[in-house]
């Protein structure tokens, strides 16, 4: 046939009545099945074919069907994958000058396509790089003592390493208590989460985080930080707020400043213009404009370099000046009177010069001073007229400088705010990692909780200590176990277990154990002696599997919970099983595929530590035999004929051969060593038959293999007629 298909596996859900799965691919044998069931927990058990399941419709180019046994049927919520397994092997041996057997060819090229298939499906489940990325490689030589307890990830260079161990929690730090490496604890005074680096006696009276223990404990979880940077972080947006606050009241303070400058210095520059319009300083003549080329106001004064005379302008024309002092005095303070009253005009608009030139005006009271004063004050307007605009200029550069400020402000408060995310940030990280944790350790309490400390449920690895037996429990996705061992002389315990090696959910650690009853009958105490008491092997069965995944039953005394079990070669290497299955205190089921042929120690070792390893090689791994000769029929043999044929099984030792069933024709037999089928045919003339017998092969390991065969026996025509 061809193989036109890839299919190489079928899944299906249990539902508690359903007998029959089909499977929609070839198969030479009911063997070349692997029928697994997977629990909803994901736990995973190979089944035995005829003990759970029996098989239809191998050799069938469609598939056939898996028929579940009674009291084997899949339940709901569980998962039923059928695999091919055909076995690795090339069965075919072609015989120099024998006839090309298509067929037999055939299968064998559809056996190769089939391994092919498998190990490509295999090969989709793994988990692997992908086809443009690259990893200098791809395996790691770190042995199995060394890597128990870490996990596997990648390094700086983004190959594959064995990392950090994992740790476990003990609580919070205690002063006095004894510490093992790996372990982790919380330090009350910062909420820190610390690992232990080297197993010690915890002293002093402050946390790990303050005293002389600390360099024995490596820092996990910097919860102290993360609250201090997150109230800093807080402070400085506070601070930051303020300071943008007051930037913009300065900037407004400034802008209130640079309009009243701007006031003042044109207020300035109008008082001085005004006294520009009237005093018009020294001229050689009577001037017929102001300074500015406007006409002249009446009071205007001019000095007369000329006559070396103070001139005043009446509305027409300019007063000439008196003959005699008295005279000019009087003018003079007329004169002044008139420029007083001019500058207290112009001092309403300004109001530093206006005092100036008020005063200036007044100070003209006599005739000899008043060109000094009326210099002095023209000067003085020019000085207040000078500061006004360098005021201006200065609440300009105030302006400049709060709008600085407030740019400054605006990106302190733009920093800050990214700080108080950044903090925010890390004390969500923070309390998430102690959520997280504060989830997996539920803390100390009386009873089994039914819920982790959210209210969600539980989870399988979650942990507690029971406060009131006094021992770490674990959760294993439906029920809660103990973990440790009582070291107490004297335990308290209400009921007990010692069967499976525990009393009261205590794992006892000891022999000699006594019970005393209380009076009130409800307790006993429970004395431990010191003696450790190990596991033992006594037989496992089979002792002789294929390299395909069998089950194994180990039998012994003292296994308690699920132990660890190491399938030991000759050669040292270590093997693990599939599953572990602890049936009782006296009997383990392993499931296991070992893939190198030769002879295994068994080792078990109990959670406490104490072990034990066969002191033979129990366990023999071989290649069961395997039929070269294809079933069917080995060919004919007329009546009292001489007849002679071969088969052929292989095997990884010497093989011998058995009729299981049906008969050879009579007169001929089969060699037990070679495989040898020949004699003479003697039987009676009862017609042409066909011979239909099963043959086995066994090897020395006692593996076997069965396949079916046919000789046919012809009978001639004894007597007849010609015609010519």
């Amino acid at each position: 046939m061809t193989i036109s298909s890839t299919t190489v596996k079928n899944s299906y859900n249990g539902d508690n009545s359903t007998t029959t799965f089909n499977y929609t691919f070839k198969v030479f044998a009911d063997s070349d099945l692997q029928v697994i069931i997977r629990s909803a927990l994901g736990t995973e058990t190979v089944k035995t074919i005829t003990t759970h399941y029996t098989v239809t419709g191998a050799g069938n180019a469609n598939g056939g069907s898996v028929i579940f046994t009674a009291g084997n049927i899949p339940a709901s919520g569980e998962t039923v994958v059928i695999r091919r397994a055909v076995p690795q092997t090339q069965a075919i041996d072609y015989i120099a000058n024998d006839p090309f057997p298509a067929e037999s060819h055939e299968e064998g090229l559809d056996r190769a396509m089939m391994t092919l298939q498998q190990v490509q499906e295999e090969l989709d489940r793994s988990i692997k790089i992908s086809r443009t990325n690259t990893m200098t490689s791809t395996e790691f030589t770190v042995g199995a003592a060394s890597r128990a307890g870490k996990i596997l990830g990648f390094d700086d260079n983004g190959e594959l390493v064995v990392s950090q161990e994992l740790g476990t929690y003990a609580g919070n730090w205690t002063a006095g208590e004894t510490y093992n490496a790996r372990d982790i604890v919380k330090d009350t005074s910062n909420n820190n989460i610390y690992l232990c680096n080297t197993g010690h006696t915890a002293s002093g009276t402050t946390p790990i985080s303050s005293n002389a223990d600390v360099a024995k404990w490596d820092l996990l979880v910097d919860a102290y930080s993360a609250t201090a940077s997150a109230t800093a972080a807080a402070a400085s947006a506070s601070a930051a707020s303020t300071s943008e606050s007051n930037a913009a009241t300065s900037e407004s303070n400034a802008a209130t400043s640079e309009t009243n400058a701007a006031t003042s210095a044109t207020n300035a520059a109008n008082s001085f213009d005004s006294f520009d319009d009237r005093f018009l300083g020294t001229k050689a003549s009577d001037p017929t404009l102001d300074n500015d080329g406007n006409a002249l106001v009446e009071g205007a004064m001019y000095y007369n370099s000329t006559d070396n005379d103070i001139r005043f302008y009446n509305g027409s024309t300019w007063d000439a000046p008196a003959t005699d002092a008295a005279t000019s005095a009087t003018n003079s303070a007329t004169s002044a009177t008139a420029s007083a009253t001019s500058a207290t005009a112009s001092a309403n608009s300004a109001t530093a010069s206006a005092t100036s030139a008020t005063n200036a005006a007044t100070s003209e009271t006599n005739a000899a001073t008043s060109e000094t004063n009326a210099a002095t004050s023209a000067s003085t307007a020019t000085t207040q007229a000078g500061i006004a605009t360098t005021q201006a200029s200065n609440a300009a550069t105030s302006a400049s400088t709060a709008t600085t400020q407030a740019t400054n402000a605006s990106t302190s408060a733009t920093n800050a705010e990214t700080a108080k995310t950044a903090a925010e940030t890390a004390q969500a990280a923070a309390e998430l990692a102690l959520d997280n944790f504060d989830d997996i350790y539920l803390g100390a309490k009386a009873s089994d909780p039914s819920v982790d400390n959210d209210g969600d449920p539980l989870t399988a690895g979650d942990l507690y200590f029971n406060t009131t037996v006094d021992q770490l429990k674990y959760y294993d996705g439906s029920s809660w176990s103990g973990i440790g061992v009582n070291t107490d002389e004297t335990t308290k315990v209400s009921a007990n277990d010692t069967t499976n090696g525990y009393l009261n959910g205590k794992l006892v650690a000891g022999s000699g154990i006594s019970f005393t009853e209380n009076n009130d009958g409800s307790n006993e105490t429970l004395t431990i002696a010191s003696a450790l008491i190990y596991p033992t092997i006594s037989s496992i069965a089979p002792d002789t599997i294929t390299n395909d995944a069998s089950n194994i039953v180990i039998t012994g005394t003292n296994f308690v919970i699920t132990p660890n079990v190491e399938i030991i070669s000759t050669t040292g290497a270590i093997y693990y099983p599939n599953t572990v299955t602890r049936d009782s205190a006296t009997q383990l089921t392993i499931n296991a595929t070992l893939a190198v042929d030769g002879t295994y120690f068994i080792r078990v070792e109990n959670p406490d530590g104490l072990a034990v390893r066969s002191s033979t090689a129990l366990l023999t791994v071989s290649d069961a035999p395997t039929w070269t000769t294809a079933s069917g029929s080995l060919g004919s043999v007329a009546q009292g004929g001489a007849f002679s044929s071969t088969v052929v099984a292989t095997s990884d030792s010497a093989i011998t051969y058995s009729v299981q069933s049906g008969a050879l024709p009579t007169g001929i037999t089969l060699n037990t060593s070679t495989g040898v089928i020949s004699g003479t045919e003697s039987g009676s003339d009862s017609g042409e038959t066909v011979y239909n017998f099963t043959l086995r092969a066994t090897d020395a390991e006692l593996q076997t293999a069965d396949r079916a065969f046919s000789i046919t026996v012809t009978v001639g025509i004894n007597n007849g007629i010609q015609f010519n």
